[in-house]
């Protein structure tokens, strides 16, 4: 899936009803045309993989996280906030982008000041 249509696009639809007379004339009807403008607005989707899979003892494994602007228009202020899995230590340093480790928490966080319309971002950890 694409970005939106860009704000102010004109979303038309229309119904049709079909329907026979007790003499099995057939007839339609439309129902009007409705015409809804589209908003601007961003739409915000994340993926996260993890690598390799399956992993063995003792072995690595990188996550990669990905956030995507769907919609129409720049989103602000995103902060993403991803786990440490249990049974797993963080690798210190590894976040990417700027990441933050809060230690106590056992939780990454990365803010990140805008992300336009249509663009993504990513970003990866080790534990």
């Amino acid at each position: 899936m694409g970005a939106s249509p860009p704000p102010g696009t004109l979303i038309e639809n229309t119904a049709t009803l079909y329907y026979q007379d007790p003499g099995g004339a057939e007839f339609t009807t439309d129902s009007p045309v409705v015409t809804t403008p589209l908003l601007a607005g961003p739409l915000l989707q994340l993926t996260k993989t993890g690598f390799p899979n399956p992993v063995g003892p003792a072995q690595e494994v990188t996550y990669h996280l990905t956030c995507r602007n769907e919609g129409n228009a720049r989103a602000t202020g995103i902060t993403l906030v991803d786990s440490i899995p249990l049974l797993t230590e963080y690798v210190s340093g590894s976040a990417s982008s700027g990441g933050i480790y809060l230690e106590h928490d056992r939780e990454l966080i990365w803010n990140f000041n805008s992300l336009e319309a249509g663009s993504r971002q990513t970003v990866e950890f080790r534990v």
